[in-house]
């Protein structure tokens, strides 16, 4: 589900927990699976953590002495776990591209059964198991889509499988839990999927003799949603906003208008090797990279495409653009001021963007402590994230996306690395890794990142479990002004 906290979700959530611990039933359905593996399994390491909002998180770990298995758990984060249920393993292909989805009534996650895929749903509030979902049309065996999560918004999920024969994508309503459409995608690779409203767009990367294009399909049907079987004739993957798509042929820019299926020129914007794009106001903004590496940020009016204005940057990646939970759903709308990764990818620069002038408002030196550094967006809230941003354990920093100010930064040793699936409204779940700490779960506030909450195994703990170091001075020191 939309991780955006809401009323109503709160109320359908929160009242279905307050009665969790007198449902026997549940309880009963649990310690019959615990009987038939001869005994109670215990859940060690965290392999994964999915922010549902600033409360609960879903969280799979590891079971101890049984890696054919996962443990699946809803927790609260004032009183740990609610319940739990073990799910055939989650493994690393799937924890690096995002199998869960959630709604306000129902937790899903996608796992396979002797390679035969599956979605295996429960009750978002109890843990009560509701069914699993077959996602080919037979019991056969197929593998994920490499890379390829699960495309979820809007109380929908569409889950991609391939075999020899081709790619099949379903689609399921998640709040009924009934698969409402299935379609054969045919032969060939599958690069990206997005759900757009009431779209679902398919990127078909280059093979062979063929170009790359996009398929459109309805949401609620699966038929094509515009006239041409393919769309754009593209040779790089493209960058999907709401209603249009950005993507290159030719070594030019196109704009793909996604209602109707027909290209536009986009001559403000460089021509790229890569492209990279998000959203700030009645801006779209495009990073492109060309073969020697330069980066321009680009920001055009949507509609007539014209140039607003351009900033070169030092080399980039599509990772120096922040990251938003909802990429994969919805466009990432980006604050005000927003830090960018550019340079050397062994040395690269921490650069702060004004996007209301088109003017960098701050930078650091090349450094290698920014190797490898993402960043993300959540909201009005920037983050940056740093495997080595001290000599000692991992960065996060937390600014005002409005004003640039930069209101927390603080070391974390043996922090995991973050992904936007951790970033609630106001609060960030993490997890620890390493021999001692791969139990630890810690929630930290968004503005100040003091901790909120922490725990080892299924409780929180009263002492303190993780001891934070402020950086928040080291780093606005790195920053000068240009």
């Amino acid at each position: 589900m939309s991780t955006a906290s809401s009323p109503t979700r709160a109320r359908r959530v929160s009242g279905r927990l307050a009665v969790v611990v007198v449902m026997s039933l549940v309880a009963a359905a649990v310690v019959g699976a615990w009987g038939a593996l001869g005994g109670k399994p215990r859940a060690t390491g965290i392999t994964t953590v999915v922010a549902i909002d600033d409360t609960y998180a879903v969280l799979v770990r590891e079971v101890s002495g049984d890696p054919e298995r996962s443990f699946l758990s809803l927790f609260d984060a004032g009183r740990g776990e609610v319940w739990g249920a073990l799910i055939p393993t989650y493994g690393e292909d799937d924890r690096r591209a995002g199998r869960i989805a959630t709604t306000a009534g129902v937790i899903s996650v996608r796992t396979a059964t002797g390679g035969v895929p599956y979605v295996h749903a429960f009750e978002a509030a109890r843990g009560a198991k509701l069914g699993r979902l077959l996602l080919t049309a037979s019991e056969r065996v197929a593998h994920p889509v490499p890379g390829l999560g699960s495309v979820f918004g809007d109380g929908w999920s569409f889950e991609f499988v391939a075999d020899d024969d081709g790619t099949e994508v379903t689609a399921i309503e998640l709040e009924p839990g009934r698969i409402r459409w299935r379609r054969e995608l045919g032969p060939g690779p599958i690069a990206g999927a997005w759900l757009r409203g009431p779209r679902l767009v398919v990127y078909r990367p280059p093979a062979g003799a063929d170009t790359g294009h996009l398929d459109v399909f309805a949401r609620d049907s699966g038929e094509p949603a515009v006239a041409e079987a393919r769309v754009g004739e593209l040779d790089g993957d493209p960058c999907v906003l709401d209603d249009r798509a950005y993507a290159r042929r030719d070594g030019a820019v196109v704009a793909v208008d996604l209602g109707g299926g027909g290209t536009r020129p986009v001559a403000a914007v460089p021509a790229a090797a890569a492209l990279t794009c998000g959203r700030h106001g009645e801006l779209d903004l495009l990073v492109a990279t060309d073969d020697g590496g330069q980066a321009t940020l680009t920001a055009i009016e949507p509609d007539s495409l014209a140039l607003r204005w351009r900033l070169p940057l030092a080399a980039s990646s599509p990772d120096a653009l922040p990251l938003a939970p909802d990429s994969g759903r919805r466009v990432p709308a980006w604050p005000g001021i927003i830090p960018v990764l550019d340079g050397a990818p062994e040395r690269p620069r921490l650069t702060l963007v004004d996007l209301a002038r088109g003017a960098i408002q701050a930078h650091s030196e090349p450094d290698p402590r920014w190797a490898g550094a993402r960043v993300f967006v959540r909201g009005p809230r920037v983050y940056l994230w740093a495997p080595a941003g001290t000599p000692s354990a991992p960065l996060l920093a937390s600014w005002d996306g409005a004003t640039g100010a930069l209101d927390a930064a603080v070391a974390v040793p043996d922090m995991a690395p973050l992904t936007p699936a951790q970033l609630a409204p106001g609060r960030l779940w993490l997890y620890l890794h390493g021999p001692e700490r791969s139990q630890t779960w810690v929630v930290l506030d968004a503005v100040t990142l003091a901790v909120a909450a922490a725990g080892r195994g299924d409780r929180p703990s009263d002492g303190p479990v993780v001891t934070t170091v402020d950086s928040r001075r080291d780093l606005a020191a790195l920053l000068s002004q240009p």
